[in-house]
């Protein structure tokens, strides 16, 4: 199973899920998501989803939600640590992000789900 398709039945399963909650599962099926890549919201200045990932992981997320099967959803960073997920060392960003960015590092909680629209 390639894992784009271990990501996807770990939303299945689990849903409303973090990035964190994925990486977690991932390591138990044999998988290494860590690694040196930063997750950006798009192209805006200094707003993260997530840091230290790795190219593969970054690169099965993108897939999975390009494609629609998976979307995500803001949350608050109370459901992180709930879940007992780590947060980032950094502020939250508002909930307007001006086109522009931040000038400073901010990041954006998210938590993932099936796209019930495009669910098989």
């Amino acid at each position: 199973m390639s894992m784009s398709e271990e990501i996807l039945d770990i939303v299945d399963r689990y849903g409303d899920i973090t990035v964190p909650g994925i990486m977690s599962r991932l390591r138990s099926s044999g998988y290494e998501p860590a690694g040196t890549m930063n997750i950006k919201l798009s192209d805006v200045e200094n707003v993260y989803i997530w840091m230290e990932v790795s190219a593969e992981f970054t690169n099965s997320l993108n897939e999975m939600m390009t494609k629609g099967v998976i979307v995500a959803s803001r949350c608050n960073v109370m459901i992180y640590m709930m879940d007992g997920d780590p947060i980032l060392d950094m502020p939250v960003a508002g909930n307007k992000i001006p086109k522009n960015g931040y000038k400073k590092p901010r990041w954006v909680p998210l938590t993932y789900e099936i796209n019930k629209k495009k669910r098989k």
